[in-house]
Order: structure tokens, then C-alpha cells, then sequence
């Protein structure tokens, strides 16, 4: 015996609509891109800064974490308001770049600032497949000193002390 199914003709959605006129405010999210970039600015900045509604995401996490290992106190522990206290850059320490292009970019230009050894690492994608060559390039030609740990210049990667 043969299955078979009903179906109705589909029903046009419509939109609701307002009787009056409509005032409210809408809170737009922070950005993934302008945290991030606030971050480093803070960590390397001469005095504190608070990020005001920053976009908390498992890239803006990475950036702050990487900038605490190398000694900046970071407080993200409310979502609003997340608070940068600089303070002198130094390894040991260990990044994560998990897949933050940001990260993989920003980050290891001010541990190039550090005193100490960083050494970087990221998610399974980077290590096999983004090249960190071009960072390689960029802190050699500023004098700093940098030995990509894997053959093809690919993550994990170290900047000893510069």
C-alpha cells in the first residue's frame, strides 16, 4: 500500500504592523575587530583603559588571555566594561591563537616588545595550513628574533627575547 502525505498550499507570512508610531532604542553588539584592536592599544598603552560594551567572543577571550600571559592585567569579568591595566611586556609565556586571524596578527608584533621568550600556537587549521611567513619576514626586518617550530614556517612558533 502507498504512503501518501497531505500538503496544504503554503500561507503567505505577514508582517505585523504598528497602529502607532514606534520609538524605542536598539542596542547594537560590539565589535569582534574594534575589541580586539582596543585590547592591544590598551595593553600597550602608558596608563588603564576600559572598553566600553566590547564584544566578548572566543577571538576578543584569545587576545585578552595572550596580552595577560605576557603581564597586562585584563579584567573581562563584566560584559559592559572590561578594564586594561598595562604593564611591562615579558615572557615567559605561552598564546593561543585558537583561529584568530586578529591574534595571529596583532599579537605577535607587541610580543616582539616583550622581554622573555612568547612562543605562539593555534587551532589544528593554523598549524597545517596558515603560514605565519610573513610574521617571520616582519620581525626580522624590526631586529627581532623569531624560530618558527615547524617545518614551512607554520604555527606553533616562538619570539625569543627581543
Amino acid at each position: 500500500m502507498a504512503q501518501t502525505t497531505a500538503t496544504r498550499a503554503p500561507v503567505p507570512w505577514t508582517a505585523p504592523t504598528a497602529k502607532d508610531p514606534v520609538a524605542t532604542t536598539v542596542r547594537l553588539p560590539g565589535s569582534k575587530s574594534m575589541t580586539a584592536r582596543a585590547l592591544v592599544l590598551s595593553a600597550i598603552a602608558d596608563g588603564p583603559s576600559t572598553l566600553r560594551r566590547p564584544l566578548r567572543a572566543r577571538d576578543t577571550e584569545l587576545m585578552a588571555a595572550g596580552l595577560r600571559a605576557m603581564g597586562s592585567q585584563v579584567s573581562t569579568l563584566d560584559d559592559d566594561r572590561w578594564v586594561v591595566r598595562p604593564n611591562p611586556l615579558a615572557g615567559p609565556a605561552h598564546i593561543d591563537v585558537g583561529l584568530a586571524g586578529t591574534v595571529m596578527r596583532f599579537v605577535p608584533p607587541v610580543a616582539a616588545l616583550a622581554d622573555g621568550t612568547v612562543t605562539f600556537d593555534g587551532d589544528p587549521a593554523p598549524g597545517s595550513g596558515r603560514s605565519v611567513r610573513w610574521w617571520v619576514r616582519c620581525a626580522r626586518s624590526a631586529s627581532a628574533s623569531t624560530r618558527p617550530r615547524s617545518a614551512g614556517c607554520r604555527w606553533p612558533c616562538t619570539a625569543p627575547a627581543g
